[in-house]
């Protein structure tokens, strides 16, 4: 499959238009956010890239490679992707360890606001709330530093891909990055 080498947001509208799939390359883009909404590429290459958000609603993609890159929001619901690679830190994979599956809720930041009174992570567990990854993010630095995160986001940049995910796609997308 043909690569091509994205640099900015007139060469991303020419190759939409063309209707080719290709692999895409962006490790020198200076255009902002990315645009791919329901187009169908090869491999979509962001090693090192610095973007704005980066919309693949509904897109068929193959592999993304994210390592290195500082991006704005990733948006995936409905995506078909290959695998999502990304250099995570042993602190990313400890909070998705922590994570009570039957208490994951993508839709939700926090179920309700029980969590607040609690002071382990084994009382936050048996209260039931159901918690987006962001919300588990802020539940781990508020047991660790007795405060509320002004934003969470921060706490956790490397796994923004997971934040717009269904919950099958994230529980699918945390699987694969907890067996590596």
């Amino acid at each position: 499959m043909k690569t091509i080498k994205i640099n900015n947001q007139a060469e991303l509208s020419a190759y939409k238009s063309s209707g080719e799939v290709c692999n895409l390359e962006f490790q020198e883009w200076e255009g902002g956010g990315i645009n791919l909404r329901c187009a169908t590429t090869g491999s979509i290459n962001l090693r090192c890239a610095t973007t704005g958000n980066i919309d693949l609603i509904c897109a068929t993609t193959g592999n993304i490679d994210l390592e290195g890159a500082k991006t704005g929001n990733i948006y995936l619901e409905g995506a078909t992707t290959g695998d999502i690679f990304q250099n995570y830190t042993e602190s990313d994979k400890e909070l998705l360890r922590s994570i009570p599956m039957d208490q994951l809720e993508m839709a939700n930041w926090h179920g309700d606001d029980k969590w607040l009174k609690c002071k382990s992570m084994d009382e936050i567990n048996a209260c039931g709330t159901t918690f987006c990854i962001r919300g588990w993010a802020e539940v781990r630095y508020l047991l660790e530093t007795g405060e509320v995160h002004p934003n969470p986001s921060e706490l956790i940049p490397k796994l923004k891909h997971l934040f717009y995910m269904t919950n099958d796609q994230a529980k699918a997308e945390i699987a694969k990055i907890l067996a590596d």
